[in-house]
């Protein structure tokens, strides 16, 4: 779902569908479907269960449709939100078939590729958090840290690349790394409040 293309069809499709368009809706059903039966069933191993699911959720989303928020990806939303939705009717059900520990094992063990795509696009915003702490370093501490992780140089390699002393190295290290950790969490302090 990395195709730009593809996801701005995606969000005017959503767009569409949220005005109240009964073909965007029924596209998006028919998109969606398949994948979501298959990895309702995965997690619930139940396929009625799953069918009846994805069908209330479509009608909740339909009943909720001019509430609901713009989404950026369409597929992990839907994929989200029948986990959920299992997940209450799974433990609504309490049956003898259906096991928590069981479930919660499996729900562990299957990542989808959708879920995939969300740890890398997580990874990205990540990286790019890193480096925008990265550039608040002096020069003298981006050096030392690149050289440390991005060239993979030990400790005694870096003083005779840098005529530093060892010393001198291990301070200007570990002054950076307090940085970059303050840096990060000051990023995250606003992501999130």
């Amino acid at each position: 779902m990395n195709d730009p293309i593809k996801r701005k069809n995606e969000k005017e499709l959503w767009i569409s569908f949220k005005k109240g368009d009964k073909e965007a809706i029924t596209t998006i059903y028919e998109n969606y479907y398949p994948r979501l039966y298959k990895y309702g069933i995965k997690l619930s191993l139940d396929p009625e269960l799953t069918k009846d699911c994805i069908h209330e959720m479509f009608c909740s989303l339909w009943e909720k449709r001019a509430d609901l928020c713009d989404v950026a990806y369409v597929n992990s939303y839907l994929h989200e939100y029948l986990r959920r939705s299992l997940y209450t009717q799974l433990k609504r059900k309490n049956t003898k078939e259906y096991s928590p520990a069981q479930s919660d094992f499996q729900t562990d063990l299957i990542f989808s590729f959708e879920e995939e795509l969300i740890q890398n696009e997580s990874l990205r915003e990540d990286q790019k958090k890193l480096r925008v702490a990265m550039l608040k370093l002096t020069n003298r501490q981006r050096q030392i840290l690149e050289l440390k992780y991005y060239d993979g140089l030990d400790y005694e390699e870096i003083v005779k690349l840098t005529s530093l002393k060892y010393k001198s190295i291990r301070n200007i290290m570990h002054e950076a790394m307090k940085a970059l950790k303050q840096s990060m969490a000051v990023i995250i302090f606003f992501l999130f409040n």
